[in-house]
């Protein structure tokens, strides 16, 4: 992934993908950082699925909110690094 085309191509893969927060891409460096709440093999999955190629490089549970601070349980974020 080294192109606008191939963001927009991992983009729409996600799209819809329950769980899935934020896509913070990195062109230069072909690097993805996916935050999302679930398990991480459904992301793995959809961007397999676009012929890029996947390398989960890191996965992180991110540090829970203050409890009056969301709804959401703590330890559902999670942070996804690929190499695309």
């Amino acid at each position: 992934m080294d192109c606008p085309t191939e963001e927009q191509l991992v983009r729409m893969a996600l799209d819809g993908l329950g769980g899935v927060g934020s896509l913070d891409f990195d062109l230069p460096a072909r690097r993805l950082v996916v935050t999302h709440a679930g398990p991480v093999a459904p992301v793995i999955a959809a961007v397999e699925r676009t012929g890029l190629g996947v390398d989960l490089e890191d996965t992180q549970v991110a540090a829970a909110p203050p409890a009056d601070a969301s709804t959401e349980r703590p330890g559902e974020a999670r942070v996804l690094v690929a190499v695309l």
